[in-house]
């Protein structure tokens, strides 16, 4: 239970509050997983729902990082 908590400290929570971006996206792809496992499970699987996934997994990872280059310069 301490690694899940420690989890949620490190990604749900900036300052010691829950941030409503963090929440936004982790209820986003609960929902994409979701539908995903659906699609699956009737379907089998399918390249293009794996390339969707892994293209918004590495589209959001490149944003982040641009992101945090920003907040860097301003600083």
């Amino acid at each position: 239970m301490n690694l899940f908590s420690n989890l949620i400290e490190d990604t749900l929570k900036k300052d010691g509050r829950f941030s409503r971006t963090s929440l936004t996206m982790l209820s986003a792809w609960v929902t994409v997983l979701g539908m995903a496992l659906v699609d699956f499970c009737e379907k089998g699987l399918r390249y293009e729902v794996w390339l969707a996934l892994a293209s918004i997994a590495t589209g959001i990872k490149i944003v982040d990082s641009y992101a945090k280059n920003i907040q860097k310069e301003d600083k």
